[in-house]
């Protein structure tokens, strides 16, 4: 259950950050096809949870078609149709070395890319992350995001910060107020974004090139829209 962890101090449902796991968890090849799936008082035991927040957290995942459920014998992993490949080849993207990209302007794209606002958006392995907790919409409706991640290239700054808020206003997504930006870091590919009728996921995979920088490959997938966007950080 390595794939699995939550965070009891964050507002995010408990149910909510343990699909997102799981959901990762498939989509990005560590849980395959047929797998068994920790039962509900395995995941309770380890985490203190009770069983019924477990099965919450199942039948999201039902929901979304990533897994179903065998009676008697538990939940497993079924396969997932329509997802082109998830992980980046590094060695595909050699020709692109210079071309490296802000991750802050990733979810200007990936905004742009959808019809609804997002209802929740996670991130991955990096510490260079802001968290925007509790945004509103014009309609006072809470987007129950609770820990947007926007993933930035290099040090957080003053800069970086009015550019993010400057990138959402843009798009609308605040129109009250954010209560709260921090830094903090969260292991592991997290379900991206959720709207009513389309999902999308952010996979990276980090690798060094030949002077021993870091590189990590961003690939944003839309399967609604059978949309792709790939960039590439290099880390300063």
């Amino acid at each position: 259950m390595y794939y699995l962890h939550i965070d009891k101090t964050l507002k995010t449902p408990i149910h909510r950050q343990l699909s997102a796991c799981i959901e990762s968890a498939i989509l990005n090849g560590t849980l395959k096809k047929g797998e068994l799936l920790p039962s509900e008082d395995q995941i309770g035991r380890t985490f203190s949870v009770s069983r019924t927040v477990v099965r919450r957290a199942f039948l999201e995942l039902s929901r979304f078609g990533l897994i179903d459920q065998r009676q008697g014998q538990g939940h497993f992993v079924k396969q997932v149709q329509g997802y082109p490949d998830l992980l980046v080849d590094p060695h595909s993207y050699t020709q692109t070395k210079n071309e490296s990209i802000k991750s802050s302007f990733i979810l200007k794209e990936i905004i742009s890319s959808q019809d609804e606002l997002p209802l929740m958006i996670g991130s991955f392995n990096t510490d260079k992350l802001l968290r925007l907790k509790r945004i509103h919409t014009s309609s006072q409706e809470l987007i129950f995001i609770d820990e947007w991640m926007i993933i930035l290239e290099g040090s957080k700054s003053l800069e970086d910060e009015k550019l993010i808020l400057s990138l959402l206003d843009d798009h609308r997504l605040i129109k009250e107020s954010i209560l709260e930006i921090q830094g903090i870091t969260i292991e592991d590919s997290l379900l991206l974004s959720q709207s009513k009728n389309s999902l999308i996921y952010l996979i990276s995979q980090d690798f060094h090139d030949e002077n021993g920088r870091l590189i990590a490959h961003y690939k944003a997938i839309i399967p609604s829209s059978k949309t792709q966007l790939s960039v590439k950080v290099t880390a300063l």
